[in-house]
């Protein structure tokens, strides 16, 4: 006997601002049909500092009357922060004061958020794309229709993300790497670049900008310089994205001082003493947010 389809006809609302509706109208995957809008004003700077500031005291975190009034002015001259983002934001202030007072300070000190963590916290943006312009510059490319969908399903997924954030869920703003393959001239830059833009018109991250790194620029010439070599290109690249082209090159040790080649166990196979620090990295809260795209043919790349 064949099971019977049956469809059901579900009732919801759905509470967003205008933002996070434009996203919705942007992004094909999460685009329905809306029976009423009802639009909600944009919240104001001293709304979301008041809620960041309600989030932080949740976790122990005090703030001033007068570090939450220039926390205020701060936010104000962001892009893209909506009161959703409020966990974002407490969460990148209480990193910044983590690094800011690390090994020292009586428990008081340690708790207290003031004003020099906001420029650590919330830099200056470079970007002011938003997620449907963003999308939109791909009808000029040729051959870029997959792309645009990749992006698309980006969007619907940190937009799904965000809202998890705001509801209090674990999920948060977390940023993934990715894998760009195809011969040179084929856009894998031109993409890296966008995918910057994506992510700061999501307020993902707050530059967007492009780090362009490939091994001759990663793997150095004594023990310790790839290592710090690594580090410097992803501090440069924290806010932004990290574009390492050629990749594959980072585990061909053949050109290394005393470098004993691919498979070699080597103690100074400097390539791959690069690729260990990235991977490090990559997951060390210093470093975040940072987006990391490691580029190449596809064959070296597999």
């Amino acid at each position: 006997m064949a099971a019977e389809d049956t469809t059901f006809d579900i009732p919801f609302i759905l509470l967003v601002t205008q933002d996070v509706a434009r996203e919705l109208e942007a992004t094909a995957s999460l685009r329905f049909e809306y029976r009423r809008k009802v639009e909600l004003p944009h919240p104001t700077p001293l709304e979301l500092a008041a809620e960041t500031r309600y989030l932080l005291h949740r976790r122990e975190y005090a703030i001033s009357d007068s570090d939450i009034k220039a926390l205020e002015e701060h936010i104000d001259t962001q892009h893209g922060l909506t009161l959703d983002l409020s966990p974002v934001v407490a969460d990148e202030l209480i990193l910044a004061h983590a690094q800011r007072t690390k090994g020292s300070g009586t428990k008081q000190v340690m708790k207290r958020i003031n004003k020099a963590d906001f420029a650590a916290a919330l830099p200056m943006v470079t970007s002011t794309l938003t997620v449907k312009e963003v999308l939109a510059e791909f009808d000029r490319f040729v051959g870029m229709d997959d792309v645009r969908e990749r992006f698309e399903a980006l969007a619907a997924l940190a937009i799904t993300r965000r809202s998890n954030a705001a509801a209090g869920r674990p999920l948060g703003n977390r940023i993934d790497n990715y894998v760009f393959t195809g011969p040179p001239g084929t856009g894998k830059t031109t993409v890296a670049r966008k995918l910057g833009e994506l992510f700061v018109s999501l307020g993902m991250l707050q530059s967007g900008h492009v780090v362009e790194r490939n091994r001759s620029s990663l793997v150095g010439r004594y023990v310790g310089h790839s290592e710090a070599l690594m580090r410097e290109a992803i501090k440069e690249a924290r806010h932004g994205v990290l574009f390492i082209d050629e990749a594959y090159g980072l585990a061909d040790n053949s050109g290394d001082v005393d470098g004993g080649g691919p498979g070699s166990t080597n103690s100074r196979d400097f390539g791959a003493l690069a690729l260990q620090t990235l991977i490090a990295a990559l997951t060390d809260p210093e470093y975040q947010p940072v987006v990391c795209v490691v580029a190449g043919y596809p064959e070296q790349m597999a």
